[in-house]
């Protein structure tokens, strides 16, 4: 029996490292569309330590641009998972409370808000918090702060829709074309763009206009 070639896989190098304090992700507000072009040219992720660990070889989705507007589980999973191969990825949340599961907690990580027993709370409400569930599903963003209910808010979506390769959306079907935000209405300033819709019923059939979640489809 012949032996089988080996295989040489590249190494991955990590320099060792130890955070020495969790910095709080604040909001970046986009209420006006030039504040668009402004943060696409940063370079600030949501949550960074002020040492970060360094690779030898490039990440397969470098210089992909993806943008979030996605909230809860399903959609910021897809994204994190994007963001860890290497996409730059532009999160858009509320822009006074944030995404929902920032204050879907305990544990919540806020080290500025420490208790005096020295526990560490939450702003719920204030777009301010950490919980668990929230970061375990958004590292390797950047956040923007943005009121879809405005034509403001909108505009900057759109603009923002313009510089990037991929958006991943997990609103009910066609809350966002009524927006002025679908498909149809963004890829006529980008034609390559990548629409990705994640919904728990689908885009058509008698179910597609029913807010799901996993569990609510397992009980059916």
């Amino acid at each position: 029996m012949s032996r089988l070639p080996t295989l040489k896989l590249p190494v991955w190098q990590l320099r060792a490292f130890t955070p020495r304090r969790l910095p709080r992700g604040h909001l970046k507000l986009g209420t006006l569309p030039t504040n668009s072009s402004r943060f696409l040219h940063s370079t600030s992720i949501l949550r960074h330590s002020e040492q970060a660990a360094s690779v030898s070889v490039q990440l397969p989705l470098k210089g992909l641009r993806v943008l979030d507007l996605t909230r809860i589980l399903a959609g910021p999973y897809c994204t994190m998972l994007l963001g860890d191969l290497g996409a730059d990825v532009i999160k858009v949340e509320h822009p006074r409370v944030g995404d929902d599961t920032r204050a879907w907690g305990p544990p919540f990580v806020c080290p500025h808000e420490a208790s005096s027993h020295g526990r560490t709370h939450s702003q719920p409400g204030t777009g301010q918090g950490e919980s668990a569930y929230f970061l375990g599903v958004n590292r390797n963003k950047r956040s923007i702060g943005v009121d879809l209910k405005t034509t403001q808010g909108q505009q900057v979506v759109r603009d923002l829709a313009k510089h990037c390769d991929v958006l991943v959306e997990n609103y009910l079907p066609g809350k966002l074309a009524s927006m002025g935000l679908g498909y149809d209405q963004l890829k006529a300033n980008n034609p390559r763009l990548i629409y990705a819709s994640i919904t728990g019923y689908g885009l058509t059939g008698p179910y597609a206009k029913r807010p799901g979640y996993d569990v609510m489809i397992e009980a059916e």
